[in-house]
C-alpha cells in the first residue's frame, strides 16, 4: 500500500473528514479502520458490525463517507444505503466485498459511488473512499487484474496515482491525458 501521509494533504485546502466502515467481519472492519485512521485526510474512522450500530454512529458523528460490505447485505445494499442516508443526507457510500468474484455491476443503482472488489488492493479502496468523500469524479469500479488478462501499463500508471490520493485532474496532468 502506498503511504499517502507523505504527501501534503491540505494543499488544496480540504479539511479531513470522518469515515465509517460497516463490515460484520472483525478482521476486515478493524483492519480497514486502522489503515484509514492513518490517512491524513481522515479525521476519525468509525467502525460498525451491523446496520443498527452504523445508523447510530452516522446519526451521532456525521461521517462524510462510508464503506459498506455487500457480503453481509447482498441484495439489500440499496436499503442499507438509504437507511444510512436517512440519518445523514449527502453521505457518500462505497460498496465493498471480501469475497473474490463478487461484483456489483452498477453501484449507482444502490445509491453508491463505487464498488471495490475483494481482488483490489486496499489502496484502491482507500482511494475510492477519498474520492467519494471529496466529490472527485465518481469511480464506478476500479479495474483489477483478472484471469482474462493483465492491466495495461497505462492503466497501472493511473491506478498507482489514484492510490496516492491524486484527483482525476492531477492524474491527467501528470500523465498528459
Amino acid at each position: 500500500m502506498t503511504d499517502q501521509t507523505s504527501q501534503p494533504f491540505n494543499a488544496a485546502g480540504l479539511e479531513p473528514v470522518e469515515v465509517l466502515v460497516l463490515d460484520p467481519h472483525d478482521a476486515t472492519r478493524i483492519g480497514l479502520g486502522v489503515l484509514l485512521q492513518r490517512e491524513s485526510w481522515v479525521s476519525r474512522c468509525l467502525v460498525a458490525s451491523d446496520e443498527g450500530r452504523a445508523r447510530e454512529l452516522v446519526r451521532r458523528s456525521r461521517p462524510a463517507v462510508a464503506a459498506v460490505d455487500v457480503s453481509q447485505v447482498g441484495p439489500f445494499a440499496g436499503a442499507v444505503v438509504a437507511s444510512l442516508r436517512q440519518e445523514r443526507p449527502g453521505l457518500q457510500v462505497v460498496l465493498t466485498s471480501r469475497y473474490p468474484g463478487a461484483t456489483v455491476a452498477n453501484p449507482r443503482q444502490y445509491g453508491a459511488s463505487a464498488f471495490i472488489s475483494a481482488e483490489a488492493p486496499v489502496a484502491d479502496t482507500i482511494a475510492a473512499l477519498r474520492g467519494a468523500a471529496y466529490g472527485d469524479a465518481p469511480i464506478i469500479e476500479i479495474p483489477v487484474e483478472s484471469k482474462q488478462g493483465a492491466l495495461s501499463r497505462r492503466e497501472r500508471d493511473v491506478l498507482a496515482l489514484l492510490a496516492t490520493g491524486a484527483t482525476n485532474r492531477e492524474i491527467a496532468a501528470q500523465l498528459y491525458l
